[in-house]
């Protein structure tokens, strides 16, 4: 019986050391694997990076050939102010905005919220923008 349990003893010793030996690679191959996620990530966000500062440029660009007469009325007031390179208050002063969301609130919105005719609006503002580009 004596043998029998130290046979027992030494098969589980091996067999706790073999699962310790697996558990180790595993764990190796676990910390690998996680080193070149975040390399992939790494390089997917240097890239991401360069290619956003691409687009936004190209789209700054393409932007500033756009004229007074080309707004309309799904445009915010930010992106009017950012297109023509307006002060982040000058329409809202022109303008007399007293808005929570100035500037994040599009023409036709704040058209409607006033009662205002959208159309006439828009206009008043495309020669806003035109006087304050001359």
């Amino acid at each position: 019986m004596k043998e029998k349990i130290r046979k027992l003893y030494v098969y589980i010793e091996r067999n706790v050391w073999s699962q310790a030996v697996l558990l180790l690679i595993v764990v190796l191959f676990a910390l690998l694997e996680i080193q070149a996620i975040s390399e992939e990530i790494r390089n997917l966000k240097q890239e991401n990076y360069s290619e956003s500062s691409i687009l936004w440029q190209n789209s700054h660009t393409r932007t500033l050939s756009l004229q007074p007469e080309d707004i309309e009325a799904w445009m915010t007031f930010s992106y009017i102010n950012t297109v023509f390179d307006l002060p982040s208050d000058y329409l809202e002063k022109v303008l007399g905005v007293r808005e929570d969301n100035y500037p994040y609130i599009s023409i036709a919105r704040f058209a409607r919220r006033h009662h205002l005719a959208s159309d006439q609006f828009l206009f008043f503002i495309q020669n806003v923008v035109a006087d304050y580009s001359k």
